[in-house]
């Protein structure tokens, strides 16, 4: 009994002999060390941990917010995660280094605390975070990338004050505030300011030598700027706004030069740059162009002159019918109004059109100038008069029917069709709908002009070999005369000796087969 006795003791006094040395290894494998987390006046002590192997350490930081280290090409990123506000540090904090991060980013790569900021080239902050506190990020010049998201509303003094490396930043669009020296001495080259921005602090952009342009257009006339937001940047640089009162209050003591677009906006894609004035868009208006006074006396300017504000004109866009007349100049219809820049697909018949006549092609007869392309044009400022050319429409096609040079046209529906034999309707109907499909435009030609044209713009409009012209094109008809000498030396149409005849209507199965060829040879 005794023995027994005396062994446990034994066992017990060897497992106790044991259990620093096994604490000692734990410690070593976790490689654990404190340093300082928070922004608030306690600065909570925290641990911080190395995963052997794999570098990352998180630890919380201010209230509900992680932050994380992680290698990248170039250095660390720096991640911030959870919910609410990342705290403000203070100015002292800033050079001395003062950050959870930099305790153990210094620790890790075995180098002074003044070298760790150095390393964070990458910042991205997770949604849910409200507030990005005062400098919090201050002076991290070799940082290239920020990703702010949608949750961020307020963006506080300082916070990203001398980071170099950053030339684009996309704001939150519920954006609040911007505080006082927030992005000054940055490498930011143009920003664009959500509507919901209330407050740009003092110096915000101050020293942004790279900075060309700002975005104010969307921001409330009641925003409230402080002094010196753009001061000391170079110039010209040009800072947008959507009226003069707001002009006023953002160019207070700022060297640069105003736009006032006068109700107008930009897209989201705009690419704003240096030296030249961008063009905003306003809805049922044209720009005219940059004007140095409010009353566009002058002419416009394209080039940016410092101190100078500029002011946008507009035309109201018109709203303009289109008259159609014959041969004689005799009214015979018209099109529906159509808006001023709007593409006008030109039909092949319409209202008013004599019975038993469709159109073989257009002549513009007014205003000078405007072309007609595809049957297609881009609607001007000026009403339109249109020469519709008239031939005779033919008979339907019917299934079975032989044509000139041996083509059947219920063959060739057959084909497009799916079917060996199919009804007249079947055609009329499968052959409009393939051609609305299949063809550019969904335009399908009646006449042999139309179709040539077609076919040659299809090919990339490509020179004939011969030079001969046909007689019956006329000498303004440039393209016409190549398109239809293409379309011959191809196979794909037919000539008539030396005639072209390029009003004479050309059917379905027709422009279907020559389309198919074409698109086999391309």
């Amino acid at each position: 009994m005794k023995k027994r006795i005396v062994a446990m003791f034994l066992a017990v006094c060897f497992i106790v002999t044991l259990l620093p040395t096994a604490a000692f290894a734990a410690e070593k494998e976790t490689d654990t060390m404190t340093g300082f987390c928070g922004a608030d006046a306690s600065y909570e002590a925290q641990t911080y941990n190395f995963a052997s192997g794999v570098y990352t350490c998180t630890g919380t930081y201010y209230s509900n917010a992680i932050w994380k280290l992680t290698p990248n090409a170039t250095g660390y990123t720096l991640s911030i995660s959870g919910t609410g506000e990342i705290g403000d540090f203070n100015e002292n904090d800033t050079w001395s280094y003062n950050r959870p991060w930099h305790y153990v980013l210094a620790e890790k790569e075995s180098k002074p605390v003044s070298d760790s900021r150095k390393m964070i080239t990458k910042i991205e902050i997770s949604d849910g975070i409200t507030k990005i506190g005062s400098h919090t990020f201050e002076a991290y010049e070799n940082v290239t990338s920020i990703v702010l998201p949608e949750s961020v509303t307020e963006i506080g003094d300082y916070a990203f004050n001398y980071c170099k490396g950053i030339q684009t930043v996309k704001f939150p669009s519920d954006l609040r505030t911007l505080g006082i020296a927030a992005f000054s001495d940055s490498g930011l080259t143009s920003v664009v300011f959500p509507a919901s921005l209330e407050v740009i602090g003092n110096k915000a952009f101050k020293a942004c030598g790279s900075m060309y342009a700002v975005d104010a257009t969307n921001v409330k006339a009641s925003a409230s700027y402080g002094t010196d937001v753009f001061i000391n940047m170079n110039i010209p640089n040009v800072i947008y706004v959507k009226d003069a009162g707001q002009n006023g209050s953002i160019m207070t003591s700022n060297r640069t030069a105003g736009a006032v677009t006068n109700g107008g906006t930009f897209d989201a894609d705009t690419e704003f740059n240096a030296g030249t004035l961008a063009t905003p868009e306003k809805e049922g208006f044209k720009f005219i162009g940059w004007y140095k006074d409010a009353n566009f006396s002058g002419g416009p300017v394209e080039t940016v002159e410092a101190g100078n504000t500029y002011y946008a004109k507009y035309r109201k866009k018109a709203r303009n019918g289109i008259t159609i007349v014959d041969e004689e100049g005799a009214r015979i219809g018209t099109l529906p109004n159509a808006d001023e820049d709007s593409t006008v697909k030109l039909p092949n018949t319409f209202d008013g059109i004599p019975e038993g006549k469709i159109v073989s092609s257009w002549e513009v007869v007014e205003p000078q100038g405007l072309a007609i392309e595809n049957n297609s044009f881009k609607m001007p400022v000026e009403i339109v008069k249109l020469r519709a050319i008239l031939t005779d429409k033919p008979a339907e096609e019917e299934p079975g029917q032989t044509v000139s040079g041996g083509d059947d046209g219920a063959a060739a529906a057959a084909v497009i069709l799916g079917g060996a034999a199919i009804g007249a309707v079947t055609y009329a109907v499968g052959t409009q709908i393939w051609m609305e499909t299949n063809l550019p435009d969904g335009v399908i030609p009646t006449s042999r002009e139309q179709l040539a044209l077609m076919l040659w713009n299809a090919a990339g409009r490509p020179q004939p070999t011969g030079t001969a012209l046909y007689a019956d094109i006329s000498a303004e008809a440039a393209d016409t005369q190549l398109a239809a000498r293409w379309c011959v030396e191809q196979g794909l149409m037919k000539d008539y000796g030396e005639s072209f005849k390029p009003g004479k209507y050309t059917f379905r199965w027709q422009v279907i087969k020559a389309w198919n060829r074409v698109q086999k040879t391309n």
